[in-house]
């Protein structure tokens, strides 16, 4: 006797493949943006720092 799989079944679990494959692929996408978003942050912080150090050097050079 062989196992009967309602067809309705079948579509279910191929749509709940597809809906885990698209929540993956999202949440690749959002580490993503994560990861660039985190080096965008470190970039400003490096420029603003050089510009705090730069702003230093002409209050240095203006007092001499």
């Amino acid at each position: 006797m062989g196992v009967v799989i309602n067809h309705s079944v079948i579509n279910k679990i191929q749509e709940e493949g597809k809906n885990n494959l698209a929540k993956n692929m999202l949440l690749k996408e959002l580490a993503s943006l994560r990861l660039e978003n985190k080096e965008k942050d470190l970039i400003a912080k490096n420029l603003m720092q050089q510009l705090a150090e730069i702003r230093l050097n002409l209050i240095e050079k203006e007092g001499n």
